[in-house]
């Protein structure tokens, strides 16, 4: 990339007051398309087929909200079948099916399913296909799957079914396991308008003076929800995109009063292109083009090689060209992990942020999507309720806490291994042009890693909430560069009773030297002796943010720590000069047993702290024998710390009471 052209997208790029708003938007303009359609049910309808190629031909006025066609289906049985059936409103009128170009009968079922009679059985198997013929109006569902609107007082039609609105304006098959190998999409409009779709323009002629024909042929796997037309007076133009050697078109179908906006903005999609294409996999499409269609609403669409956008602000072109490998390429292979498709869009955002720009607005983008995230202590990134798009499509949970758990994923087993592992998952060729779930994702970063990521799932994508996580800091009293760092946990939801995570703390001098370091926590509480090669002053938690967690900066020892300055140690906290003894059971209930291994102890001063560092209970322990049994029967269950003391020795030790 050059230098001009850094110059110029990074002048254009969005200040970061923007970025969680254009998110918000995003979110919110997917989240409409369907916001009526609550408590919906799968079907089943296609169940014992496959479908291998749909051929569309709609009739379609931007300024009627009406559609008229038929779709042509192709496809393979998978048993011995004589019924077929179809996702499709039963508010649009069936003017007629044909099978092996006889007229069959049919029935339009209250739960808008289509089911149909075949004149004869099709053997497992066999390939067959089968001709529907419609028309009516698209219901109003909520915003809609198909609507009609005005730019600028010119008609506009668009059409957005993710995640149940193909049904609405045409006979689909409403799943997440099957998706269309290739289609044709047959459009004849009025004259003066031009259609976007999937694909590869393959023709545009007028059919007399008022009526004009547009075809497409889209040649890649694709889901029924991606499907998509629109139809206004557009005006074209096309941005060249080198990638790899080779150059890509990105084909831009504005407004007129767009077009000089549009001309300005559209180079900011270069180098974002040319990022995720180096950074993951080669642009999914690259045989046909990728595309920006303007409709509309806010926020955007990532309908396949060709978005539909209110415009092409950074954020916006980021997050939709992000789909077209999570989403669109690999997509979310059920409604529980759409994760996978928006969790990643909107992370992909985020590496724009880091990665362009000279990284000026990673920070702020990491600390608005934080802020999102902990706004509320509940909600799990897996999505609990199918049935509500709001859900769904929650802005919070699956878009920013989806982000963020990825981000807490790179950090825990490290950018090699990250990048390493989500390549896989693309390239994977069960995945590739298919549907993935949340554990296919998790086994190929299993397999760069080399860890076991079950908890790490369990916690972040299945949990709810999130930790806050308790620091104190002290340093030796007997070795200079020596610190203690205790830290406890509590989380915000009792579906995780604790995180185990690497936390990043850093340490700094008065001098400028630092470290980040990485504790490691797998359970509610630990305590962590660390020798430097400096003096450290001050302390840090997450300094870059890598976790969507809170921190508090508090005192578990005797000093005084003043905002980030680290305290003294009251006695010694250093492994040389550790006092020999052993505490058990723990748990605890009644009776601690307080074995010293020796008799050369003649008095122990025995302290309790809680975890905010209070001393709650002390006894002095004379004329020791091996072994002292003290009753703590009256101590309130919890977690607390017993500090043993002889002189210049001393031993800390987490003790639970029941």
């Amino acid at each position: 990339m050059g230098m001009g052209l850094f110059w110029a997208v990074a002048l254009s790029a969005q200040t970061p007051t923007d970025l969680h708003l254009t998110l918000q938007s995003i979110a919110n303009g997917e989240k409409q398309a369907h916001s009526g359609l609550e408590n919906f049910a799968p079907t089943g309808a296609g169940a014992n087929y496959d479908v291998k190629y749909h051929r569309f031909y709609w009739e379609v006025n931007p300024a009627i909200r009406y559609i008229k066609g038929s779709v042509t289906t192709y496809f393979k049985a998978l048993e011995n079948m004589d019924k077929m059936s179809f996702d499709l409103d039963n508010v649009l009128q069936i003017d007629s099916i044909k099978f092996r170009n006889r007229l069959v009968s049919y029935t339009q079922s209250p739960n808008k399913t289509l089911e149909v009679n075949l004149s004869s059985q099709i053997i497992n198997g066999n390939l067959d296909s089968i001709h529907l013929f419609y028309q009516g109006i698209p219901p109003s569902t909520g915003f809609g799957a198909f609507i009609t609107n005005r730019h600028n007082n010119v008609p506009i039609l668009w059409t957005l079914s993710e995640p149940y609105g193909s049904r609405d304006w045409w006979p689909s098959k409403l799943d997440l396991n099957d998706k269309v190998d290739s289609i044709d999409v047959f459009v004849k409009v009025p004259a003066g308008n031009k259609v976007a779709s999937n694909g590869i323009l393959a023709a545009e002629y007028a059919l007399d003076s008022a009526a004009k024909m547009v075809i497409w042929k889209h040649r890649y796997p694709i889901t029924p929800y991606l499907v998509a037309i629109a139809v206004t007076n557009y005006v074209e133009f096309t941005e060249k995109i080198p990638l790899r050697g080779d150059t890509l078109n990105c084909l831009n179908y504005v407004y007129p009063e767009y077009l000089s906006t549009a001309r300005q903005k559209s180079p900011e999609i270069i180098p974002i292109m040319q990022l995720f294409d180096s950074l993951f996999a080669p642009y999914p499409f690259k045989k046909e083009k990728y595309g920006h269609a303007q409709w509309g609403w806010g926020g955007g669409e990532e309908h396949q090689t060709m978005s539909f956008m209110a415009n092409l602000d950074q954020s916006l072109v980021a997050h939709e060209l992000a789909h077209q490998w999570f989403g669109d390429m690999v997509t979310c292979g059920n409604w529980q992990d759409i994760w996978l498709n928006e969790g990643f869009a909107t992370y992909l955002t985020g590496l724009t942020y880091e990665r362009l720009y000279n990284g000026v607005y990673w920070n702020a983008w990491k600390t608005a999507t934080l802020n999102s995230v902990l706004s509320q202590t509940a909600g799990s990134v897996r999505v609990d309720d199918t049935t509500s798009v709001n859900r769904i499509f929650d802005s919070r949970l699956t878009y920013n806490k989806g982000a963020y758990v990825l981000h807490a994923l790179r950090w825990k087993v490290g950018d090699s291994a990250f990048f390493a592992g989500v390549q896989n998952y693309l390239r994977d060729a069960r995945l590739m042009h298919g549907y993935a779930t949340t554990n296919d994702l998790k086994r190929h970063i299993e397999a760069t890693s080399r860890q076991d990521l079950t908890r790490f799932f369990a916690d972040w994508f299945y949990g709810q909430g999130y930790p806050t996580f308790n620091i104190g800091s002290c340093r030796s009293a007997f070795v200079a560069n020596r610190i203690q760092i205790v830290v406890n946990q509590s989380t915000s939801h009792g579906s995780v009773p604790n995180y185990e995570i690497p936390i990043p703390v850093r340490l700094k001098s008065q001098t400028g030297r630092d470290t980040v370091l990485r504790l490691n926590m797998t359970g509610t509480y630990h305590s962590f002796l660390i020798d430097l090669p400096f003096r450290a002053d001050s302390i840090w938690a997450d300094p870059n943010l890598q976790l969507p967690a809170k921190y508090r900066l508090v005192s578990y020892f005797n000093g005084s720590p003043t905002d980030n300055l680290i305290g003294y140690c009251v006695g010694t906290d250093d492994v040389a000069h550790l006092l020999p003894v052993s505490v058990y059971p723990n748990p605890v209930d009644k009776s601690l047993t307080i074995d010293f291994q020796s008799n050369n102890y003649q008095k122990i001063k025995a302290s309790v702290f809680n975890l905010t560092g209070s001393l709650v209970l002390q006894k002095d322990l004379t004329q020791v024998q091996g072994k002292v049994e003290w009753q703590i029967g009256t101590l309130p269950a919890g977690i607390y710390m017993l500090k043993l003391t002889d002189g210049n020795l001393s031993s800390t030790h987490k003790m639970i009471k029941l």
